[in-house]
């Protein structure tokens, strides 16, 4: 969909739209008080804002919007752009062999359990390999450091989904 498309959505379809690109209402609804953007850009930079300005409470909301790796299943209710965009990104290390997803799964695990929530990470091109030696090397972080490892790559995410959500139909 083009800037100008966005612009011209009603209330209910921008909100939708927005929250395929980042499940939180907060960011959603920043987003939706600065409409009318001039261009992409404009857009991506109010995107950005917005995250900054939503912080880290909205992290776990957001989180919920996210399937963990290697599952379809979110925790919190997402339409059919999101999914698409969820199995998209998340090709290669479900394309893996099922040896690879038993250890992605197993590590997955061990991080939900000492962080409390699903690993995140933004998938795309990254192999099975690739994220479960990220989620490794993220296993060692302390807390705080963690929670930015995690905000960065929801917004790495939401970014990403931004520029799909502006590029394609």
């Amino acid at each position: 969909m083009t800037v100008g498309e966005l612009n011209a959505l009603g209330t209910a379809e921008a909100s939708d739209a927005l929250t395929a690109v980042c499940g939180s209402p907060a960011w959603v609804s920043r987003m939706l008080a600065r409409r009318p953007w001039a261009d992409g850009q404009s857009v991506l930079r109010d995107a950005e804002e917005c995250w900054r300005a939503i912080g880290q409470a909205a992290q776990r909301t957001v989180i919920a919007h996210h399937p963990r790796i290697g599952s379809a299943a979110t925790a919190a209710k997402t339409g059919a752009r999101a999914q698409a965009w969820s199995q998209g990104e998340q090709a290669a290390a479900n394309a893996s062999d099922d040896e690879s997803r038993a250890l992605l799964a197993a590590a997955n695990a061990g991080y939900e359990k000492r962080f409390g929530h699903p690993f995140i990470i933004c998938a795309t091109g990254l192999s099975s390999a690739d994220i479960l030696h990220a989620l490794n090397e993220r296993l060692h972080n302390d807390d705080a450091t963690e929670q930015v490892a995690t905000a960065e790559e929801l917004r790495r995410i939401m970014r990403l989904r931004l520029l799909h959500l502006l590029s394609h139909a």
